[in-house]
């Protein structure tokens, strides 16, 4: 699978750079190994119960098929798998917020309260030269 989608998104991204001008890429989240809102709700005195090592929810690969793409089109990155694992494990809540609406996908409070981060990570990259 990488190989063809990293061929899909070199010639889309190839595509995309002379219509639009600046392009970034924002890598895949990293996912949770158990349904957080289930596995709290049967461990609710134990938050990392349900917490996922990072070499389950990263996937390293397709990090480095993201980041060959972005090498060979030269369009922006933004690697978000800092800001939803900051730690090892991996937390399904960080402060006071659930992280994840289910093992693949983040709560749309959990991305709200990221909104400032990756505002500021895509204006760094279009301020920075071309």
């Amino acid at each position: 699978l990488a190989p063809a989608w990293e061929a899909g998104m070199i010639r889309t991204l190839r595509r995309l750079i002379p219509a639009v001008g600046r392009v970034i890429l924002i890598a895949d989240t990293p996912i949770s190994r158990v349904d957080p809102p289930d596995c709290l709700s049967q461990h609710p005195s134990s938050i990392l119960a349900c917490a996922t090592p990072p070499e389950q929810a990263i996937d390293e690969e397709w990090l480095a098929a993201e980041r060959q793409v972005v090498a060979v089109t030269g369009v922006g990155f933004i690697d978000p798998t800092y800001w939803v694992c900051p730690s090892s494990p991996c937390p399904p809540v960080i402060g006071n917020l659930l992280v994840y609406q289910n093992a693949g996908h983040l709560t749309a409070t959990f991305a709200a309260a990221l909104a400032a981060r990756l505002g500021a990570a895509v204006l760094g990259l279009l301020r920075a030269p071309s």
